[in-house]
């Protein structure tokens, strides 16, 4: 005698619910995700810590960082290379790479002291550097009792995203010759 037939399986009523919630988690996942990205895209830096701010130099990106002193072997001594603001020590650093397609400058980060108060007879050096290492900047000092603006710039032959030296941002926008 064979044995008695078995019913179809059915599904059970809450499984079209669960695919359902399923399908909308997945759906809400994917369009937080794209607004976020969208939204990291669209921001060019995060706001640096209190004391320190961004200095925008000129509008191809020339940019420094106030409160921020880098080291490096000095191309061009500040005491006798005074210049009346960043944007211009930032461009006499720039015109120091003769070749710029091929990443070769002479002159890599710059370091000025645009505060007349704080700097006193040292106002408007601009220290024209060279690092060991463009993408890991010797740095001397930072802070709000800082006074100077440091800057980097790159040849289009190098890399132009960096962190910062500051742990909370982000430098997208770095000076390109």
């Amino acid at each position: 005698m064979p044995p008695p037939p078995t019913p179809p399986l059915t599904r059970r009523p809450s499984d079209a619910r669960r695919r359902g919630r399923l399908l909308l988690f997945i759906i809400v996942l994917i369009a937080a995700a794209a607004a976020a990205g969208l939204a990291y895209l669209s921001v060019s830096f995060t706001a640096p810590p209190s004391g320190s701010s961004m200095v925008l130099a000129e509008a191809d990106c020339c940019r420094g960082i106030e409160g921020l002193e880098i080291w490096g072997r000095a191309v061009k001594w500040g005491s006798d290379h005074r210049l009346p603001s960043a944007a211009a020590c930032c461009a006499s650093c720039k015109a120091m790479c003769p070749h710029p397609e091929d990443g070769a400058c002479r002159c890599d980060s710059w370091v000025f002291c645009g505060d007349k108060h704080r700097c006193k007879d040292r106002f408007g050096e601009c220290w024209l550097k060279k690092q060991k290492d463009t993408m890991a900047p010797a740095v001397i000092a930072r802070g709000e009792d800082v006074m100077w603006t440091s800057g980097l710039v790159f040849g289009k032959g190098e890399v132009v995203f960096m962190q910062s030296l500051f742990q909370s941002t982000t430098i997208t926008c770095i000076s390109v010759v």
